[in-house]
Parts: structure tokens; sequence; C-alpha cells
């Protein structure tokens, strides 16, 4: 309750500028699950507000932002609560939970998360509006509350879950939760739980993007450091992560229509991102790298990507409107020590999955998706996955 109460005193003092001077406003994305008709109703929003500050070093931006990110996602229950072994490499560890062949092990996890974010630019560059050098410090939290998959609150034929087996009855009678420290009940009975982190990174920014047409290179990091002795926190996070990001694009041909705006252009580019995550505490939000398909095993180091080729359509009567399809192969590596693994297992997985993804932009207001692909090589040489496809629709203001 203290803890609580003091989230709701620190929300109220940041709130309080807002109301108090001129401040921009927008949201940053809309986002939706595949549980929501297919996708099509949205389930969680991001937004932030921007306090005016003047800028410290004159050319170069200043921004003090304070962000939200709140709705409802769904995880999968792929580790041994208690022993962190994962059930796909120890399909025996999935009948002594009682889990059926196939059964799904999905579970809803409503989410609030807050931060307070400072940033610096550093030297003009020609390619962008942006600075070529970027440092950024925040502080901010995350609360959890975890539940069965909304489907079982109406459907009364199957009760079946993660948590309970049958009707109050539980799943995981011992109630040890070691792979997944932020499952673990509390007093009050909820899965719930409430950390706070600190951190700081930089970016280094050579790319120039403009819209259809992308060149050059982009190298951002973070470190995130998150002890359960932080303000706020109840204590089921106790780790540091250091993620570095390189983004490259290179820009093949473009096709120009009379009035300046694109007819048709062709980008080929890379993403790459590495994670590594030490800590006796590490809860599943911190540790997310998903590519298409999957969710890579969770281990101490981690790179994840994609190769993608883009073709952009005509700008349709403006700059901002237009569609585009990307053929993309993504590819994931997990190394190292499992995490929250209690026999201290080392692994070294990979997978791979390809497919395509078709857009329309609509004013950079909103974003309507369709994308299918298929995992061509699953981990733990397990069986490749059938086609999967996605439908989506986020919007940004």
């Amino acid at each position: 309750m203290k803890k609580i109460l003091l989230l709701t005193i620190l929300l109220t003092i940041l709130a309080l500028p807002v109301f108090s001077i001129g401040f921009g406003y927008h949201i940053l994305e809309v986002r939706s699950e595949p549980e929501f008709a297919n996708g099509t109703f949205p389930s969680s929003i991001k937004y932030q507000f921007n306090f005016p500050v003047p800028d410290f070093i004159g050319g170069n931006i200043t921004e003090l932002t304070f962000r939200l990110d709140n709705g409802l996602i769904y995880r999968s229950l792929d580790q041994d609560p208690v022993t962190g072994k994962y059930y796909s490499k120890y399909p025996e560890l999935l009948a002594s939970a009682g889990f059926e062949e196939g059964q799904r092990r999905d579970y809803s996890v409503q989410f609030d998360e807050f931060a307070l974010i400072f940033s610096q630019g550093i030297l003009k560059t020609p390619l962008s509006d942006k600075d070529l050098f970027r440092i950024e410090a925040s502080f901010g939290g995350r609360f959890e509350n975890a539940f069965e998959r909304l489907f079982f609150m109406y459907n009364e034929d199957n009760t079946s879950g993660v948590f309970n087996s049958s009707y109050n009855v539980p799943r995981f009678p011992s109630e040890v939760w070691n792979a997944y420290p932020e499952l673990a009940k509390k007093d009050d009975g909820l899965r719930s739980t409430l950390t706070t982190f600190l951190n700081c990174g930089f970016d280094i920014n050579l790319l120039r993007d403009e819209i259809v047409k992308k060149n050059g290179i982009k190298l951002s990091a973070e470190y995130r450091y998150s002890p359960k002795s932080l303000p706020l926190s109840d204590g089921k996070a106790d780790f540091n992560r250091l993620t570095v990001k390189l983004e490259g694009a290179l820009t093949l041909f473009t096709i120009k229509q009379s009035n300046g705006y694109s007819w048709c252009s062709t980008v080929i580019g890379v993403d790459v991102t590495y994670r590594n995550i030490k800590g006796s505490i590490v809860p599943a939000y911190a540790t997310s790298g998903e590519i298409f398909g999957i969710i890579p095993p969770r281990t101490e180091q981690n790179i994840y990507g994609r190769l993608y080729l883009t073709i952009f359509g005509p700008q349709i009567k403006a700059k901002d409107l237009y569609p585009f399809f990307t053929i993309f192969n993504d590819f994931a590596l997990s190394k190292g020590r499992v995490i929250n693994s209690q026999e201290d297992e080392v692994i070294k997985e990979y997978a791979l999955s390809y497919g395509i993804k078709a857009e329309l932009v609509i004013y950079n207001f909103a974003n309507i998706f369709y994308e299918i692909g298929y995992v061509y090589k699953n981990v733990f040489n397990n069986s490749p996955y059938q086609v999967q496809a996605k439908f989506g629709i986020t919007v940004g203001v």
C-alpha cells in the first residue's frame, strides 16, 4: 500500500506541470492483440507529454518528456516455473505439470509503464533534422498484473489455464516461480509486481530518412539498472541490461512523379540488436527479443534482427499517404546461461523465419498491415511452425 501511495504521489507531481504550463502531447502508438477480434481492436497505447525546456546547447535539441505505456498483452509459459528448464527442450515436464500436448500456455498481462526522460543533442547533421549525437537518461517503473487468458472468463466449457488446471485448482501447488518472479502471488492473492529502473544511453545518427528513401546507418545503446533496492520496487527485479542496436539502409532506386512525390522506390536494409543481461531476478518484460513467429529462449546474451527489402508504392496526393511491401528474413541467436535457471543451464540456439508484410500508411496517423510468414528453423531441433499470419492497425498522433 505504501508503494502504491508513493507511486500515486510521484505521478501526481509529474502531472502538475502538464496542467500549469504549455506542453506537447501526442500518441506514439496504438497496438492490438490477436485475441481482440484478430487484432482489429486496440489493446494497448503508448503516449507522451513533452515539457517545454530551453535548448541547453544552442542549435541542438533538448527534450524533457514523460512517457506512458499501458494496456493488455499476452505471454506464453515456456519454462518450468521451478527449474527454469524449457518445455520445448524437456517435453516430459509438460506432462508433470498437467499440460496436454499442443495445449496453449498463454496468459494475460495488464501492464502500466512510465518513464521521465531527459535527452540532449550534440552536434548537427545535414542528414536530417535530428542531432548527430544524442545522450539520454531516465527514471521509470513498470506495474504488471497477470491472470488467465481472457477467453477463460466467458467460456465455461474450457477453464483449464496456466495457473489453474481446473476451477480453483492450482496447476502448480508449490507456487514457486523462480523462472517467472513477476508471477509469484502476493499476500493479496494477485500475481502483480511493481519494479523501477534507471536508464542511460546514446545514439549516433548517420541515417537520412526521407520516408520512401533511406540511406545510412544509426547506432544506439542503452544501459538499464534495475536493482530491488530502488524506490517503489517490490523486489521482484534485480538485474542490469545492456542493449546495442545497429540500423542500416540503402535506397536501390526511386522513380519520381512530376510533382516531386515518388511513384516507386526500393530500399534494402538490416536491423541488428545485441542484448546482454546479468542478474539474479529478471522479469519476463526485460528479456523481450521476439522475431516473427517465435520468441527465442531467454538467455544472458541474445542477438536478433531482420534483413529486409522494402518496395514503396506511389505517394498518393501526399508524401505521407502510400502503400509498401516488405520481404523479410528474421534471425535470432540465444547464447549463455538461461535466465533465472536454477541449474545454471547453458544453451546455444538459433531460429530463422521469413515472410512478407503489406502496409498502408495513412497521413502518418494510422498504419494498416497484414503480415504472413513461416518459421523455418526452430529452437531445440523442434519441428518448424506452420504458416502464421497477423493483421493489425497502429495509430500515432
